[in-house]
């Protein structure tokens, strides 16, 4: 399984994070999970206007998605390919061998599917270099990350303190 960590430092959430604990338990999730969504997609947009195109579909199929353990109260913003942008890109010219591990006839569609090569894009191959998109654009945005996850708490925290949240 393929994987890219970023852990964002919590020396400026620290103080907004204990705000949150005055907070009812679920709206204090609420507002959490509202704040790593906005942050999540922000970083999307950046990694989607860092990308190689050659395509388009890898670029197409970049995406937010937050998940929220329910057990130990973790949320995690998840950026990457999502699912359903198999694609159809070519037919072959001409059939395959007869000792091919996966035989195809001349006319039969090509299609790539961006969850599959991803990986292959971020960490590179032998013979193609890394470009390294998901690490360097995350370690770029970290700030830009930390600001905006502050800014979505203390706009929850605002709500709440109105009554309208």
């Amino acid at each position: 399984m393929f994987k890219v960590t970023a852990v964002i430092d919590r020396d400026g959430l620290d103080g907004t994070l204990k705000m949150l604990k005055w907070l009812p338990k679920k709206l204090g999730e609420k507002v959490l999970k509202k704040a790593v969504g906005i942050a999540s997609r922000k970083l999307s947009k950046a990694v989607k206007n860092g990308l190689p195109v050659r395509t388009g579909i890898l670029k197409k199929s970049i995406g937010a998605k937050i998940k929220q353990y329910r057990n130990t109260k973790i949320i995690v913003g998840v950026v990457g390919a999502k699912k359903g942008f198999r694609t159809q890109v070519g037919t072959y010219k001409r059939d395959s061998r007869k000792s091919a591990k996966y035989p195809h006839k001349k006319g039969d569609p090509i299609y790539v599917n961006p969850v599959n090569y991803l990986h292959l894009v971020e960490l590179g191959t032998e013979r193609s270099r890394a470009f390294r998109i998901l690490e360097n654009t995350t370690n770029a945005m970290k700030p830009t990350i930390r600001a905006e996850m502050i800014k979505a708490i203390n706009t929850g925290l605002k709500k709440f303190a109105d009554g309208t949240l």
